[in-house]
């Protein structure tokens, strides 16, 4: 986050210039930021002949101090078995490969299976479905 002192700012514009994004304006005598565009890339602070602008300081929340020497880690979960380690690993790809499985695979199967059977392939005998073996047993010369 970007911001102007107005008791150094002179109204130069040199830093509206400076911003690629547009982000830096005059408005009554003193620069200004508009913080939707601006992407604190630091080029008008550069820019500014005077020192002007600068970053502003983003408020730090504030934690309980601990006493110097005192080190405490956060205690990490032991994993607990095979479970965990699938849990991390296995489990997140078998979901995407069941979700591509019946987002992509699924459909065509159902749409050839319904056209088999509304051609009427399904119901072929076995006498039917052996003939194109036999003919190109026999283009081949084998009886």
């Amino acid at each position: 986050m970007i911001q102007v002192s107005r008791e150094r700012c002179t109204g130069c514009a040199t830093c509206v210039a400076a911003c690629p994004k547009g982000a830096m304006f005059v408005a009554g005598g003193y620069a200004d930021v508009d913080e939707a565009l601006c992407n604190s890339c630091g080029l008008c602070i550069q820019a500014c002949p005077e020192g002007a602008i600068s970053f502003a300081a983003e408020p730090v929340e504030s934690r309980a101090v601990q006493p110097a020497g005192e080190v405490r880690m956060p205690a990490k979960p032991a994993p607990k078995g095979i479970v965990s380690v699938l849990s991390r690993s296995v489990l997140p790809a078998l979901g995407t490969a069941i979700a591509f499985a019946g987002r992509e695979i699924l459909p065509r199967i159902v749409d050839t299976w319904l056209a088999a059977r509304t051609s009427g392939d399904a119901t072929r005998t076995g006498s039917a479905t052996n003939e194109g073996r036999r003919l190109r047993r026999r283009r081949r010369g084998k009886s």
